[in-house]
């Protein structure tokens, strides 16, 4: 099949006319072009001051708003306020006198001192209990065992009491028990009384006790009183002490009314102060012992009841008990000397008067066995007179 081929020449005119249609077109876009950039940018610029305006105006009435809102609630607080401040004048106040106040501010500390003291009732009584014990154990050197019967008491001031004590020797393989102690009271500082394990004691008080004494202790006691004491006072009330023989059976009894034990650290000296009865007679004694030099022992008995005095300064020279002793009975005064060196005591008069009369005597003692010498010299003493004062005072 042929394609035929169709020529169609235009004229030049009609090829004017399409270039001025298309120069035309090409000005008319350019033209809405220009429009439509110029609409946006006026549209924006009207749009951005519009909206600029209405914020301005929006503003000034919320701040319009605010301070008038701020205003009227001032108002209504002052007023309120003013109308509270003025029914508060009003109130007729009861007039407190300064005693009054200085009552209540007493009663407050206190009621907060009391409640500071009773902290102790919330410690756990079994780490209680072995903590006074190594306490005691280590500031008193004694052996004390506890028991579980314990209790905190604030008056007459804050102790710990402990009922049905004992003491025991320092023998820690066969230990003996020396004293049976019905109460024993713990006093305590109150400082640190919110740590249980920061208590300190102040001093302890045997009360009820019984003590026994028997030679087979002796050296117990001995070494006791050779060492320094607590500073810490040691009281004892309402004792006894028995006085036992090898056999176990009681040879006396010494009720003890009141003992204090301590370490006096002015004097250097252990202390002894005793009130008590002796076979029913109250006596007073004063016992100290010197660590400054030589330890020496001063002993001082006052029985007022019998006009008795008796006196004795001791120490330890080579194994030696060397004492001089001194006794005053009405108008009678013995000094001696004494010496005691294991199982053999000897003693000697030193100017000794009876009744203004001079006495001299030496003696031995032995004590296993027993076995007693005696020398006096009567020569210069006047019998009658002697025996007349001894008369004239058994009568009174």
């Amino acid at each position: 099949m042929k394609i035929s081929k169709l020529k169609i020449k235009l004229s030049d005119e009609f090829v004017n006319l399409k270039n001025f249609f298309n120069n035309e077109f090409k000005k008319f876009s350019k033209f809405i072009k220009f429009k439509i950039i110029k609409y946006s940018i006026d549209y924006f610029k009207y749009s951005t001051n519009y909206f600029v305006d209405k914020f301005i105006k929006f503003s000034k009435f919320i701040k319009f708003k605010i301070i008038k809102y701020s205003t009227n609630c001032f108002k209504y607080s002052t007023n309120y306020f003013g109308d509270k401040f003025k029914k508060f004048k009003n109130i007729k106040f009861i007039k407190i006198s300064n005693l009054s106040v200085s009552i209540i501010l007493f009663v407050t500390l206190l009621f907060l001192y009391l409640f500071y003291l009773s902290v102790p009732t919330l410690y756990n009584k079994e780490a209680l209990q072995k903590d006074v014990t190594d306490k005691l154990i280590k500031e008193f050197k004694i052996n004390f065992s506890l028991s579980s019967d314990i209790r905190y008491l604030i008056l007459p001031s804050p102790h710990i009491l402990v009922e049905n004590v004992k003491i025991f020797d320092d023998n820690l393989k066969n230990p003996k028990e020396l004293s049976q102690i019905k109460k024993l009271r713990i006093y305590i500082s109150q400082k640190n009384l919110l740590n249980q394990n920061d208590i300190k004691v102040n001093k302890i008080l045997i009360e009820d006790a019984n003590f026994l004494i028997q030679k087979k202790y002796y050296g117990f006691f001995d070494g006791y009183l050779k060492s320094k004491f607590s500073k810490k006072k040691i009281i004892i009330k309402n004792s006894n002490f028995f006085l036992k023989d090898k056999n176990n059976k009681t040879i006396s009894i010494f009720p003890v009314k009141n003992i204090n034990l301590f370490y006096d650290e002015g004097k250097l000296a252990n202390q002894i102060i005793v009130k008590g009865k002796f076979f029913k007679v109250p006596f007073y004694l004063k016992w100290h012992k010197n660590f400054e030099t030589k330890a020496k022992s001063v002993t001082s008995i006052n029985l007022k009841k019998l006009d008795l005095k008796i006196e004795n300064e001791s120490f330890i020279k080579d194994k030696k008990y060397l004492a001089s002793n001194s006794i005053f009975f009405r108008n009678s005064k013995l000094y001696s000397d004494i010496q005691i060196h294991d199982n053999l005591i000897s003693f000697n008069s030193k100017g000794s008067k009876i009744v203004s009369n001079n006495l001299d005597y030496k003696g031995e003692i032995n004590l296993d066995p027993f076995d007693v010498k005696l020398e006096i010299n009567l020569d210069k003493l006047n019998l009658i007179k002697f025996l007349t004062s001894s008369f004239d005072f058994i009568k009174s």
